[in-house]
């Protein structure tokens, strides 16, 4: 007598791999989502997914961490540590600017339909779509050497300044104000954060073109 097949969700890991290519799912409705320039909710990406949307809510209870889940950096990590490994604030500073601008012109579609559901009213409510932070954990590790060289007003203003160059605002501002070229934006917003720095605390060698940490 041939053996019934038994069901793939009572299977041996069954159910918690079906539950992972659910979760992937919506992953990946979500990205193809802000893709197409369109808001995600857990409606929407359950629809995309092809799921309930009783079975998104079970996975994600609301658009904040689905989003956050969906638009992962995955060099993050390794990026951090590779500016730790690097002794001067300044060349921390020129390293995080170009690899956040590489980060922005790889994944335009994406981050210019975050960017506008942001500024879209209602944006800043529970359940709309939020922006992702990389430029955060990247600032601090550039100032982590300067800790006992600024004061917590200097380095407050330093974070701020740094803010405004290493993102997504400065890559697109030159990208559709300037038409810059791409390895141009790399390399302005790489140049500014080193000056940025430099000047903070009080000189350093400037850098030389193609000059890389």
């Amino acid at each position: 007598m041939t053996p019934v097949s038994e069901p793939a969700a009572r299977r041996p890991g069954g159910r918690a791999n079906q539950k992972e290519r659910t979760r992937q799912a919506l992953l990946a409705a979500t990205r193809t989502l802000l893709a197409d320039g369109q808001a995600p909710t857990i409606a929407r990406a359950a629809e995309r997914a092809l799921v309930s949307e009783a079975t998104a809510y079970r996975y994600y209870s609301d658009v904040q961490n689905l989003l956050r889940d969906a638009f992962q950096w995955p060099g993050l990590d390794g990026l951090l540590s590779e500016l730790r490994a690097i002794p001067t604030v300044e060349a921390r500073a020129r390293r995080a600017a170009e690899a956040m601008t590489r980060l922005v012109l790889a994944r335009q579609a994406q981050i210019r339909a975050l960017i506008a559901m942001s500024y879209a009213p209602g944006g800043a409510e529970k359940g709309s779509a939020t922006r992702p932070a990389f430029r955060l954990p990247l600032i601090d590790a550039v100032l982590e050497p300067a800790a006992d060289r600024l004061d917590a007003g200097e380095r407050r203003r330093l974070q701020f300044a740094l803010s405004a160059v290493i993102g997504a605002e400065a890559v697109l501002s030159l990208k559709d104000a300037g038409g810059c070229a791409d390895e141009e934006i790399v390399t302005t917003l790489g140049w500014t954060a080193f000056q940025l720095a430099k000047a903070a605390l009080g000189g350093g060698p400037s850098p030389t073109a193609g000059e890389r940490a």
